[in-house]
């Protein structure tokens, strides 16, 4: 790693060095803009947390490959801008803040600048950072231009908030993804003098890995290509990516239409991963940012108590027109997250009839929210009543907030079954297992060469929403969750067809995921699957083995069948395969508790129920 040391420079005033000596803006040969100063403010009583900071640039990715600029080596003072200059002639494209060790980030503002022109992103575009479940706000503040609020990670070491520069212009096929008719050539053209590097196993090209572009590619099949330009400077672009499909060989095309929060949104890259596996998919959306469902309703087909509502009228026409566009819808989606299943199950009801009036033969589903804020919800609480079970016990980790929230969900969808007359009948989608068994399977060490504690950082790197493809934060997050949505919409395993295209995954890794994504719509009943068997699961296993504790305790469920999956209960009810929490890797057991637990897997017949008490020492 390449280390600059610099003097700390403090001053309210902007360097008389800067201005008489450095360009409004410096850039490398290849006209990308070199950093050579930053401007921060501390968060107020942090600044001495910032002492040792650095600052940081990179041609590799958001979270690695950094090259050290200048270091921060006296306390800046409080409550003023400190403005940091330091000699460089290479450009970067990501480039940084790393915060000390044991200082959790701390930071109320940073900018950073070539020359004279400070070239920062902000929250609604180029930030990136350090995960930030620690506080009630969700984006990197330290780039949102208000002193009066600050950056601060979620865990005290390792933490990073910063801007992606974007690098020179995205790559341009000629013709552009879609569907064709006859086998074609396609053509990258990118900034004269750049490198083009592309793969075709949906995996993230860079300098060092991908195919070096130099004659069209010959497509003779459904081909999804993934491409990024670098730069002599070596400063890469981003991404562009796409799927070329030849109509005599592609699979089916829908039209799916989704209603939800920003949750839903983020999924709406959906079609790229369809493509990827040789289908189509028009995907149509009606999202307002953390609405619920009764919102949704009364802001847009409802037209209901709009003065309540926030943007209503715009939005309602945007509904209207995005209604009006609808056309030979196949599925469609509904985000549950009043947290009240008798007001949720009326307002899906009425989307619910809403669509089956103008296409009777769509399939409803109800998501599971997908949301990175899992800890933090009624459901995980335990503070909503549950059909299921007499009590819902309280989440107190990932893995059991996301099997909460798959009991509120079912919940909604037994009210909706009681109510609906007519049409398909709504089934659940429980992607929501996919997050916490993927999680679960970091964790333990169980992905090949995805380090324990990263999942979080990699794929809920906000702290709220899946990391969405084509952003600083890649697509790992929203890849998961839409694997679970391929199985669902197309009838069929994601597995060696769904490419990890915007990912950081490798092909191994997304194939465990795959697996992983058919495995659970296999083996939950809802999804139209799972098989009746005669010969019965052997029955769970509980580990540690029952006694008394004098404090919580993880408990891990196994089976001698291969591949059983598991639900249980916390406060005696007896579980089945369709009632009680679906086990998710752990269950944290409270003094006085006793477990009840089945296990089940399609094609065979239900192990019987077993207890265990895990009694107050």
């Amino acid at each position: 790693m390449k280390l600059i040391t610099t003097n700390l420079v403090i001053t309210m005033l902007l360097c008389v060095l800067s201005h008489s000596v450095l360009a409004d803006v410096v850039r490398s040969p290849s006209g990308s803009p070199v950093i050579t100063k930053v401007r921060f403010f501390p968060a107020a009583g942090a600044e001495s947390a910032m002492l040792g900071g650095k600052i940081c640039g990179s041609n590799t990715s958001y979270n690695s490959g950094y090259d050290v600029l200048a270091q921060i080596t006296a306390v800046p003072p409080a409550g003023q801008w400190t403005e940091l200059a330091f000699p460089n002639t290479k450009a970067y494209r990501w480039v940084r803040y790393e915060a000390p060790n044991g200082s959790y980030g701390k930071i109320a503002e940073i900018e950073f600048y070539s020359g004279d022109r400070n070239m920062t992103g902000n929250n609604g575009g180029n930030a990136f950072g350090t995960v930030m479940c620690k506080r009630d706000h969700n984006l990197w503040t330290a780039l949102d231009t208000k002193t009066e609020t600050w950056f601060e990670a979620a865990n005290p070491d390792g933490a990073f908030v910063g801007s992606d520069l974007q690098g020179g212009p995205v790559p341009q096929f000629d013709p552009q993804p879609g569907e064709f008719d006859v086998p074609v050539a396609v053509s990258i053209k990118a900034t004269p003098g750049a490198q083009i590097r592309y793969t075709l196993d949906g995996t993230w090209p860079d300098a060092a890995h991908g195919l070096l572009y130099t004659a069209p590619i010959k497509v003779a099949r459904n081909t999804s290509i993934m491409a990024i330009a670098i730069l002599p400077d070596g400063v890469p672009s981003r991404f562009a990516w796409g799927s070329f499909l030849l109509k005599s060989t592609m699979g089916s095309k829908l039209n799916t239409f989704h209603i939800g929060n920003s949750l839903t949104h983020v999924l709406d890259r959906f079609p790229y991963f369809a493509a990827s596996a040789g289908h189509g998919d028009t995907y149509t959306k009606w999202v307002r940012p953390g609405a619920p469902t009764i919102e949704m309703w009364n802001v847009g087909p409802g037209k209901t108590d709009l003065t309540r509502y926030r943007n209503a009228e715009k939005d309602g026409a945007i509904w209207d027109s995005t209604w009006q566009r609808a056309t030979n819808i196949s599925h469609f989606t509904l985000q549950p997250r009043d947290w009240n299943t008798d007001e949720e199950a009326d307002y899906e009801l009425r989307f619910i009839k809403l669509f089956h009036d103008r296409f009777p033969d769509a399939q409803p589903w109800i998501t599971a929210e997908c949301g990175g804020q899992v800890m933090d919800n009624p459901t995980t609480r335990g503070s909503v009543p549950s059909l299921q079970m007499k009590t819902v016990s309280a989440a107190l980790t990932w893995e059991e907030a996301y099997a909460n929230l798959l009991v509120y969900t079912e919940d909604v969808q037994t009210k909706v079954l009681a109510l609906a007359k007519e049409g398909k009948k709504p089934k659940v989608l429980p992607g929501v297992l996919m997050l916490a068994w993927a999680k679960n399977m970091v964790d333990n060490g169980k992905i090949p060469g995805l380090a324990p504690g990263s999942f979080v950082q990699d794929c809920f790197p906000d702290c709220v929403h899946p990391s969405m493809p084509g952003t600083s934060q890649e697509g790992n997050g929203a890849y998961l969750v839409t694997l679970a949505w391929y199985g669902a919409f197309y009838g069929e395993s994601p597995e060696g067809k769904v490419l990890p295209m915007s990912t950081t995954y490798t092909p191994e890794q997304a194939r465990i995921f795959q697996h992983l994504a058919w495995d659970i719509l296999k083996n939950y009943p809802d999804f139209g699957l799972y098989q009746e068997g005669k010969t019965p699961v052997q029955k769970a296993a509980f580990s540690p083995t029952p006694s008394a504790i004098g404090g919580n305790q993880a408990v891990t469920l196994t089976s001698k069948t291969p591949g059983a999956w598991f639900r249980y209960t916390l406060d005696g009810t007896e579980p089945t395969r369709t009632r009680g929490y679906v086990y998710c890797g752990v269950i944290t057991v409270r003094p006085g508790m006793t477990i009840k637990a089945i296990a089940y897997k399609s094609g065979m017949a239900d192990s019987s129920v077993v207890e265990a008490a895990y009694p107050q020492k």
